[in-house]
């Protein structure tokens, strides 16, 4: 069983990445939106940001860290699992 830890939002990097407050970068596990110049995502950036506003906070559950050192997790807000609710989002955008 893995460890809920609550972060705090800075800043929202891309449709499936964000900075918390202590200067972290977390990548949503599982979820792999497009990246610049794709179709797609400024709404996929978009949707993140209505789901994680920028101070407010969610839990992330650790699975694992990248090459670039980011910390891979699965995300939740009060009840909503963000990958979940994410990858429902990308299905009907493509």
């Amino acid at each position: 069983m893995s460890i809920k830890e609550k972060v705090f939002i800075k800043r929202i990097i891309d449709g499936d990445t964000f900075e918390t407050k202590k200067g972290r970068i977390i990548r949503l596990a599982n979820v792999n939106f497009p990246e610049k110049r794709e179709k797609g995502y400024k709404e996929s950036k978009k949707y993140l940001q209505k789901a994680l506003p920028v101070n407010s906070f969610a839990y992330i559950e650790s699975v694992a860290n990248d090459k670039y050192n980011r910390t891979i997790a699965i995300v939740s807000n009060w009840s909503q699992n963000i990958n979940r609710k994410l990858k429902k989002f990308l299905q009907r955008l493509f």
